[in-house]
């Protein structure tokens, strides 16, 4: 189960990350759905980090 987190945790860092290069270079990119992509990943990222939340409740009371 820790394996999986990690590699949950990991996830998360990566798309936070891309999400915050995309959020710095919106200036730079003069196409309109851009911003909906932006939200997108947002999005997907707090769904990422409900998911490593459920896994360390899951750990946490497993142990």
């Amino acid at each position: 189960m820790e394996k999986e987190l990690k590699q949950w945790y990991l996830k998360l860092l990566k798309w936070s990350i891309l999400t915050l290069i995309f959020m710095i270079s919106r200036p730079f990119i003069a196409w309109h759905g851009f911003e909906l992509v932006i939200v997108g990943g947002i999005f997907y990222c707090l769904f990422i980090f409900g998911v490593c939340v459920w896994l360390q409740c899951l750990t946490i009371r497993r142990k």
